[in-house]
This record gives structure tokens, C-alpha cells and sequence, in this order.
């Protein structure tokens, strides 16, 4: 253990019975130095308020910190030297705020970009709306194409009046379709044979 008193002649005896006090207004660090030649105890009263710091046998160091006036108790049966500078603090006036902080100027857009900019945002907005009409002329024709309509007239048809008799598709009797069976042949008139068929004896040809 290395004990450093430094400059002898500023080391004081504390009486038996008074205290250590530590002037001052604002808040600081306290440093006392002591020597105590039989086990003390410290305690530091700031205000209505002690605090205890500790017990010292032989060279210490205390430190702490106060906020204005105090005093310092020590309770011992020996000698109690100490030092303190007492000037230490802690608090100080805030200096003038500095700020290395530079503003940037928004430099000068070149007008020829600008008018490039605004051409490019004016074609962007023509290619949406020629995709708009493009869509919604998609979803009409689609919309169309459900209706029942006319194929040779293009007239829509009613729901209700689609019927057999108006179905443009429905076969015709004299077509030969399902509705009925062909009509026969004018009177004096034969049906012309199939290739390789039989024709009756007296039975004309056309």
C-alpha cells in the first residue's frame, strides 16, 4: 500500500467534536483525503439530510458530490488529519450553444429537364387512359356477346319470345329438318335414282 500525502503543510487536524465544512453554492465534487489513526466513521450532512459514507482505518479517499452547503462528521477515538481542495464542480454555466450544422440550398433544376420531366409524366398519363378505354371497350363487347341477338339482323331478342317458330336455326318442314317429313315430288315428276339403283320397267326418266 502506497500512502501519498503529498504537500504535508496543507493536511489539518479536525478537532474532537467539530466538523468539516464545505462551502459552497452550487453543485460540485467533493474530494477529502484522510488519515485516521483508529477505525471512523463519516457522514455528510447536506441540509436536514445525513448520509452515511464510510468507515476509515488509516489513508482514504472520499468522494461525492453536493448540490450547496454541508459539513462533514467524523466519529473516532483517535486523530483524524485531512485534505480537501473543496473545488472540484461538477456544475457549470451551459456556454453559448455552437451549431456546425450548414443549411443546403436546393440548387436550380435545369429548364430543359424540367420540360423533359413534364413531356414524360404527360405520355405516361395518354398511355393509362388509351389502356382505360382499351379495358372498358373489352367489358362492353364482352357484355354484348351475352345478349341474345339476331345473327343476320343484329336485333336483341327478348328472353320470352326466343321460341321454335322464331329460332332463326329451327329447321324447316320443307327443308326436310326435324319439324316434318320432306314433301314428295311434283305430280308427273320421278325422283331422280341413286347412282347404280333399279328403275321399274314403264317408269319415265327425266
Amino acid at each position: 500500500m502506497v500512502v501519498r500525502i503529498h504537500n504535508v503543510g496543507k493536511w489539518q487536524l479536525l478537532p474532537v467534536g467539530e466538523v468539516l465544512r464545505l462551502q459552497g453554492l452550487q453543485r460540485r465534487k467533493v474530494r477529502v483525503e484522510v488519515n485516521c489513526e483508529a477505525p471512523t466513521r463519516f457522514d455528510v450532512i447536506e441540509g436536514d439530510k445525513g448520509t452515511f459514507l464510510a468507515v476509515v482505518t488509516g489513508y482514504d479517499i472520499l468522494e461525492f458530490s453536493i448540490s450547496a452547503q454541508a459539513h462533514v462528521v467524523a466519529t473516532s477515538e483517535g486523530e483524524v488529519w485531512y485534505f480537501t481542495n473543496d473545488g472540484d464542480q461538477i456544475g457549470s454555466d451551459m456556454p453559448e450553444a455552437v451549431s456546425f450544422a450548414t443549411v443546403m440550398n436546393r440548387e436550380t433544376r435545369n429548364p430543359e429537364l424540367e420540360l423533359m420531366m413534364w413531356k414524360a409524366e404527360q405520355n405516361m398519363k395518354r398511355r393509362l387512359d388509351m389502356q382505360m378505354a382499351e379495358i372498358e371497350a373489352l367489358l362492353a363487347a364482352r357484355a354484348a356477346a351475352e345478349v341474345p341477338h339476331n345473327p343476320e339482323t343484329g336485333e336483341v331478342i327478348d328472353d320470352g319470345e326466343v321460341s321454335a317458330g322464331n329460332d332463326p336455326g329451327a329447321a324447316s318442314p320443307a327443308a326436310g329438318g326435324e319439324g316434318g317429313a320432306a314433301e314428295p315430288a311434283a305430280t308427273g315428276q320421278v325422283a331422280s335414282a341413286k347412282p347404280g339403283a333399279r328403275v321399274p320397267a314403264g317408269s319415265a326418266t327425266a
